[in-house]
């Protein structure tokens, strides 16, 4: 029974270590901490160390010490103590979580607190780049001469676009959000749309010249690219269009 004991002591330390997360203790009768071996790395403070929440909140960041007390005292009426903060540790800035549940004693007076620390420093990372990412494809998108709309395959409803798009064809944005790509067709048989994008799809994209009507009514040739792409768990139908309108009048003159 004691080995057993030691290789699970072992394995949860082997889990909080992999997965950077340490626990700790609370006790509000001698207003001292202690935790894991992992919240001990985590924080860079010699293993075995007695302290209290005053000298951990040496390591937050000036700028969230207000939100981490504030959350502390929350939890010391509401029970549950959470939150995510910076924190300067080892001369490295970190994101840590937090989490905990406050235990109290027969007269409802919190007399523990057991809780979890976790670095999220490469979560934070890795979501702040893909902000910065995305952030960049939209500006570019945004700032495209070419029509760029995603599709729903289904309804044939305009789920996302650009400016160009909609300016292409006279629409403001809230006008062209309310459309269907059959309210923007030269030919109104809905049945032979659908069926031409259906075979798009099939073929796993397309390429090809047609015509679109503006909101005013006058007809715009465009040359377009379709292609069907996954979006999570749904498939979208990706459109990118040109305006091709003046070429086209310049080549019907110059065969005139």
């Amino acid at each position: 029974a004691h080995h057993e004991l030691q290789e699970s002591q072992a394995a949860l330390k082997r889990t909080q270590n992999v997965a950077c997360i340490g626990s700790w203790i609370y006790d509000f009768r001698f207003n001292t901490l202690v935790g894991s071996e992992e919240a001990y790395r985590l924080l860079d403070i010699p293993l075995g160390t007695t302290f209290t929440p005053c000298q951990f909140f040496q390591f937050i960041v000036a700028a969230d010490r207000r939100a981490v007390w504030n959350a502390w005292q929350h939890a010391r009426q509401g029970g549950i103590f959470q939150i995510e903060h910076r924190a300067l540790i080892g001369g490295k800035l970190k994101w840590l979580t937090q989490r905990a549940e406050i235990e109290r004693d027969a007269d409802g007076n919190p007399c523990r607190a057991i809780g979890m620390v976790q670095d999220i420093t490469s979560l934070k990372q890795a979501t702040e780049a893909l902000r910065q990412r995305e952030e960049v494809f939209s500006s570019i998108v945004s700032q495209a001469d070419s029509g760029i709309l995603l599709i729903d395959i289904d309804s044939l409803e305009l789920i996302e676009f650009n400016n160009a798009a909609c300016q292409h064809l006279g629409y403001s944005r809230e006008q062209f959000a309310g459309l269907t790509i059959y309210d923007l067709q030269v030919d109104s048989d809905h049945a032979k749309t659908k069926a031409r994008l259906d075979k798009a799809i099939a073929q796993g994209g397309s390429v090809f010249e047609h015509e679109l009507r503006t909101r005013d009514g006058s007809i715009r040739h465009f040359w377009t690219s379709l292609k069907p792409i996954q979006v999570g768990e749904q498939l979208r139908l990706s459109t990118v269009w040109s305006d091709i309108t003046e070429s086209k009048l310049i080549e019907q003159d110059l065969e005139a």
